[in-house]
């Protein structure tokens, strides 16, 4: 299955978030005019990602639907990330918690 296919199915929530898997991490260095204007520290997406879902899958602990779709979430961001952000999509998704549904 491509990666177009795999674009069109999944959860909304994960529909919604796969510009943001399938892209980059910004630069920390703003240019303009051919010289470094400001350095500064850009969200990654590890860090974005871990806190997003710790905080949900913290309050959903005994919700089974609610870990069931973050779960499915998680798996679609998987399939369709980038190599850059597959390793991390996988690795949340490896830490979280089984439903018992």
């Amino acid at each position: 299955m491509g990666r177009d296919r795999a674009a069109r199915r999944g959860p909304p929530a994960a529909r919604g978030c796969r510009a943001w898997a399938t892209g980059r991490d910004p630069s920390p260095y703003a240019v303009a005019d051919d010289a470094v204007a400001v350095v500064y520290r850009p969200q990654r997406y590890a860090q974005v990602l871990e806190a997003a879902v710790s905080e949900l899958a913290r309050h959903a602990a005994k919700d089974t639907r609610v870990l069931d779709h973050l779960r499915a979430v998680l798996e679609e961001l998987a399939a369709v990330a980038g190599p850059e952000r597959r390793p991390s999509t996988l690795a949340v998704l490896a830490r979280l918690p089984r439903s018992d549904g």
